[in-house]
């Protein structure tokens, strides 16, 4: 009998302490998810991509939000720039909130290691860059230095072979609507066109505009963040993130007008250092003039 007894209290503190790391484990993993990071790729066919460019690898990156909790910091920076270097892309295109206090934007590009790309890199700013006070006036050479071109309501052709693609850099802090209408009005609806942003905010505005010759359609890809894709299950309720922004723009891919277009869960956190179901990622989006079934 006494044996038995042992037994079954053993049997009750071994599931004692296995219900209790279970809960260890729910308390900490949404403090472990941030350090997580997801290559996502996706495969898109346009037929505005020129035919001698046939194929383009871009990798779309956004929300660093570096220095806003400590891991979010130059080492995750620095590892997250050697996975998209891994990636041998065509085009890097970054999408702002690179740090979350303005005034360490500069000292974020001295220090953020080379980025390799066939193409460029080119990136537009978030409201945590830009702040309340003006841009530091070195800002732009800083970029430079560091292989980066600053994309501030312009539209950039990007030359590759004979052809050029065209990244429309929006910067929703500054020239507003009148800024965004001037980017459709300076492209054609037969141009490869990237609209980047950082917030998905201006999305309804920019599918309402029309291109050069007053047609629709003037983008063939759209890229923001911002939302950090909520961070969590209606975290943009729970934790107040975005909720600006509606609902079917808060994370993930949406079309729109034929159009594609992705609102990524960027690096970093804001608010809470956590994220549950809502895992840092990066983008690979390799698009081909036709589909690569039929180039067989």
């Amino acid at each position: 009998m006494r044996g038995k007894h042992v037994k079954y209290k053993w049997g009750w503190q071994a599931l004692h302490i296995t219900l209790a790391l279970l809960a260890a484990a729910m308390l900490l993993y949404p403090f472990l998810e941030p350090y997580t990071l997801e290559v996502e790729n996706t495969e898109l066919v346009c037929p505005d991509l020129p035919e001698d460019i046939g194929q383009l690898r871009i990798v779309y990156l956004s929300d660093f939000d570096q220095a806003g909790f400590p891991w979010l910091n130059a080492a995750r920076t620095k590892s997250i720039i050697s996975t998209v270097n891994s990636l041998k892309p065509d085009l890097v295109l970054l999408g702002g909130d690179f740090v979350q206090r303005a005034e360490k934007l500069s000292d974020f590009f001295r220090d953020m290691p080379n980025i390799h790309s066939n193409y460029g890199v080119l990136a537009v700013l978030g409201e945590r860059d830009q702040g309340e006070e003006a841009l530091p006036p070195d800002l732009v050479n800083t970029m430079k230095a560091a292989g980066v071109t600053l994309l501030q309501n312009t539209v950039l052709p990007v030359r590759i072979g004979q052809r050029s693609v065209y990244i429309a850099g929006a910067d929703a802090l500054t020239g507003g609507s009148a800024a965004l209408r001037a980017l459709a009005a300076g492209v054609s609806r037969e141009d490869f066109v990237i609209l980047l942003c950082h917030t998905p905010e201006i999305i309804d505005d920019a599918l309402s505009l029309q291109d050069k010759a007053g047609r629709n359609g003037w983008f063939d890809l759209g890229l923001f963040g911002h939302t950090n894709g909520g961070q969590l299950p209606m975290g943009s309720r729970l934790l107040r993130i975005a909720e600006e922004i509606p609902a079917n723009h808060q994370r993930g891919w949406v079309q729109e007008n034929r159009t594609p277009m992705l609102i990524t869960r960027g690096l970093g956190t804001v608010k809470l250092p956590i994220r549950i179901g809502c895992g840092p990622q990066i983008h690979l989006i390799t698009v081909r003039r036709v589909s690569a079934r039929s180039d067989r």
